[in-house]
């Protein structure tokens, strides 16, 4: 499954209150939705390069954990690991 629908699947679940969540966390993917809108902008100088998400979960996928099985990121690891490697400068 691509992460980018992944992602944004969460997001507006959070959103519409279909996933429980607290203040924070709705904070923080309201920030998030809010600068992935702030791309078209001239004076915003980030881009989210959904490539380089794509391909690090593409890469966790393959990682084993010591019990045996294969890590599997669920929507909201996916959601901070977009913020901390997606966005470009």
């Amino acid at each position: 499954m691509e992460v980018k629908k992944i992602v944004l699947d969460y997001c507006n679940n959070v959103t519409k209150n279909k996933i429980p969540t607290n203040i924070y966390v709705k904070k923080a993917v309201k920030r998030f939705l809010n600068d992935i809108k702030n791309e078209s902008l001239p004076s915003w100088d980030y881009y989210l390069d959904w490539d380089v998400v794509q391909k690090f979960y593409e890469f966790s996928k393959n990682l084993v954990l010591p019990s045996g099985k294969f890590l599997n990121l669920l929507a909201w690891h996916l959601l901070i690991h977009t913020n901390l490697i997606g966005f470009r400068y």
